[in-house]
């Protein structure tokens, strides 16, 4: 793709200190083996007319692994759309920031900061922005520009400033986000985040209103975050996928990165635990080591519902004598709201025996009584009772909600015409133990080995948050968490439906009584 470089014609910049006129100022992305160009912006740049005056002989090329193109390919539409005025939409909304999620070695950094030169080169007179965790390791994004810009195209200012100003008067500026605050001075048109969970959210809330004026673009590369400094990533990777902000998540593949040692990097599993492995190599978000569903991972169990495949019918029929289109897991609580997680079963093509993949396809949360949570169930997807296999918290056959006197929140759902109602532990009209249900949820939610039974729809934001981060305190479910309620609506069906076996009772010796006096044999 070659964009239309006869829109910088109106444009003027300042005069730089280079002895030629003209300088072939243009660069072309391509694939690794340079047979797929996937954009090229610049080109001739006359210094006494400051503009483009057509085409360049040469160019500089920046090659990209396979693992970065999926993400070149959408920020060459981006700068399409730029040149035009126009931001690309998801979701219905405008894609104002892309976030480079993946395992070390991903090519994230390389990819951002060949944007970030890509945009300084396409736009003259461009502020571009690359920000680090700190001032120190700005280092390492300059040995990068050095590497990649030809030393004709800029003139460079050292510390403090970090500057380089390229021939049509862009800059690019190295900046620490150690102190965000400092980062409200200056303008900026375009900015790189490098390493963003090791940075405050603050900084990327200064940094982003700052691109408004110039409608520019914000790319956040990260790892999945460890330290609670950087747990907004894992926050903002599930709101990009999930289309409630305006964003676009982007996963690096470090396996195929050719240039990393991939044998180097796969010994990595010798070396440190699963949990470090997991995260260093294969960039997986995963649930903090005080959470309570320690095996879910934002990364593998947050996943689209599947198109095809609904054996819910079919599964709800064998589990509960009866078909059912959903089933749902219910919790009551005025405060802080009623619960509701709508599951349905899907074929699992890995799986020969017929177990199906149960995914969490919708959830809602109400400030209000039984009534209320049915009528916004009702309301939103249209459910209707008949077709719902009720798994609900099992006071709630003795008390409802508001604690009404004679009167429990089952009533209330059969009163609805939500009559199909079962209990989490088919042997027991208690729920069952709290950490025997949560440990059952973590087994389907990822086994010992490494299979995933139960997943959820990007959809589900509120209930992926608190699967996310149902904390754990002194060892056990923090029940007056906020999450705790969701999970339980989460966790209840799970359990009726795959209960753990209990265990035996103590051992026990019979006596036996001795043969009468010869009646033994003698061996």
């Amino acid at each position: 793709m070659r964009l239309n470089r006869s829109l910088f014609a109106q444009i003027r910049i300042d005069d730089t200190r280079r002895a030629t006129r003209y300088c072939d100022l243009r660069v072309d992305v391509a694939s690794l083996d340079k047979k797929d160009v996937l954009f090229s912006v610049g080109g001739r740049w006359d210094r006494k007319r400051k503009r483009y005056v057509g085409e360049s002989p040469a160019a500089k090329v920046f090659t990209l692994h396979p693992g970065q193109l999926a993400a070149a390919r959408w920020f060459a539409d981006w700068l399409r759309l730029y040149l035009v005025g126009k931001v690309p939409e998801e979701h219905g909304r405008k894609m104002r920031s892309l976030l480079c999620a993946g395992g070390r070695r991903a090519g994230k950094t390389d990819f951002a900061v060949k944007a970030a030169i890509a945009f300084a080169i396409m736009q003259p007179k461009a502020r571009v922005w690359i920000v680090s965790p700190t001032q120190v390791e700005t280092e390492e994004i300059e040995l990068a520009l050095l590497e990649l810009i030809p030393p004709s195209w800029y003139t460079r200012l050292a510390a403090p400033w970090y500057r380089f100003t390229l021939a049509n008067g862009s800059t690019i500026t190295l900046r620490s986000g150690g102190a965000p605050e400092k980062l409200r001075r200056g303008r900026c048109d375009f900015a790189v985040l490098n390493e963003a969970q090791r940075m405050q959210e603050r900084a990327f809330a200064i940094v982003r209103p700052a691109l408004a004026d110039k409608r520019g673009l914000a790319i956040l590369t990260a790892n999945p975050p460890e330290d609670p400094i950087g747990q907004w990533i894992a926050d903002y990777a599930e709101e990009a996928q999930a289309g409630r902000r305006p964003a676009r998540y982007m996963h690096f593949d470090a396996t195929l990165n050719p240039f990393a040692d991939q044998a180097a990097l796969e010994d990595l599993a010798l070396e440190v635990d699963e949990r470090t492995y997991r995260i260093e190599r294969h960039g997986e978000f995963l649930a903090r080591l005080d959470i309570v569903f320690s095996a879910w991972s934002p990364t593998m169990n947050v996943r689209a519902r599947p198109d095809v495949g609904d054996v819910t019918r079919a599964f709800t029929e064998k589990r509960f004598g009866r078909a059912f289109d959903y089933i749902a897991g219910f919790d009551f609580q005025l405060n802080p709201y009623m619960a509701c997680v709508v599951f349905q079963a899907f074929a699992d093509p890995q799986n020969g025996d017929g177990e199906p993949l149960l995914w969490a396809v919708d959830c809602a949360t109400v400030q209000g009584n039984e009534d209320d949570l049915i009528d916004a169930l009702e309301r939103r997807q249209g459910y209707r009772g008949d077709d719902v296999a009720c798994v609900v918290d099992a006071s709630g056959e003795w008390q409802d909600a508001e604690r009404t006197r004679g009167r429990g929140s089952c009533d209330v759902l059969r009163h609805r015409g939500w009559g199909s109602i079962f209990l989490p532990d088919a042997r027991s009209k208690r729920n069952p133990d709290i950490v025997e249900r949560v440990t059952v949820a973590n087994y389907r939610i990822c086994t010992a080995d490494k299979v995933r039974h139960v997943f959820s729809d990007p959809s589900n934001l509120e209930l992926n948050e608190a699967i996310r981060k149902w904390e754990r305190r002194n060892g056990a479910p923090y029940r007056k968490s906020r999450y705790a309620h969701l999970c339980d609506a989460f966790s209840y069906p799970l359990y009726r439906l795959y209960p753990r076996r209990r265990p035996l009772g103590p051992f026990q010796v019979d006596k036996i009584k001795p043969k009468e006096k010869g009646g033994w044999e003698q061996f």
